[in-house]
């Protein structure tokens, strides 16, 4: 359950409270906190779906969309009646990409990216011109 505290230059503070749990109707969320290893480490600029009930919803982690606030860095998801997200689906900012099946609900769920598959290396200069070579592990 969130609720959302507003404070607006030269007006009053509002609180909007949600009281979706208090009317009888238990209903299910999922908080992602995503960090970084090859993206930045808030994972700013990724891009998370989650489907439950077979609706996706989408969320795009961000930071710095105001001046004098401040953005939370993890993504809520609001479930409804599921009590499991039949997917959620990461897009870093590097490229990679990470998913898990049947995520259970109303849990604040830390997330790591990652290693890609492949490592860049250093530009390499051929012919005046540049080519960027990859490294497969195990390869």
């Amino acid at each position: 359950m969130v609720d959302v505290l507003i404070v607006n230059r030269d007006g009053a503070v509002q609180l909007f409270k949600n009281r979706g749990a208090t009317q009888g109707s238990e209903l299910n969320w999922l908080t992602l906190e995503l960090e970084g290893s090859n993206s930045n480490r808030d994972g700013v600029g990724a891009k998370i779906a989650v489907t439950a009930d077979g609706t996706t919803r989408w969320r795009q982690v961000r930071a710095g969309t105001s001046y004098g606030a401040g953005d939370m860095l993890a993504a809520n998801f609001g479930l409804g009646e599921s009590e499991t997200a039949e997917r959620v689906e990461i897009y870093w900012p590097s490229s990679v990409y990470q998913s898990f099946k049947n995520v259970v609900a109303n849990q604040w769920l830390p997330i790591t990216e990652k290693q890609p598959r492949y490592q860049r290396r250093q530009p390499l200069k051929l012919d005046n011109r540049y080519l960027c070579a990859f490294r497969f592990p195990g390869r």
